[in-house]
């Protein structure tokens, strides 16, 4: 495995194992709080970024470009709930994992752009 597999697999494996906590703990908020349909929506939101979160850690190619749109609708659903009701410690967390897992994987897109570059 040469250093930029090893930056890369490294890349894949922070957003991979934040979004499996992110969507462990956004299911959660249905033990924690009323059954409202904000709540609802956040949950199925958990369960989509478990999976993103699985597939991941095995490094798929197409994933960069799934999770970015992905986590960028959450962070806006986040927010907007956010503004809407108190501060939360959970709500600010899955906001910066947001921002972290989406940085991850533009550097992913960036670091391959810049390997294919290289190669020419």
């Amino acid at each position: 495995m040469t250093q930029a597999d090893t930056k890369e697999a490294g890349l894949f494996r922070t957003a991979g194992i934040l979004l499996l906590l992110s969507g462990l703990s956004h299911m959660a908020q249905l033990l924690l709080y009323e059954p409202a349909p904000v709540v609802k929506v956040a949950a199925s939101f958990g369960v989509a970024y478990t999976v993103l979160g699985v597939l991941a850690l095995q490094r798929l190619r197409f994933l960069p470009w799934l999770v970015i749109p992905v986590c960028t609708v959450g962070f806006v659903g986040g927010t907007t709930r956010m503004l809407s009701e108190p501060l939360n410690l959970q709500f600010a967390a899955h906001q910066l994992i947001h921002i972290v897992v989406i940085a991850c994987f533009i550097a992913v897109i960036f670091h391959r752009r810049s390997n294919r570059a290289g190669m020419r």
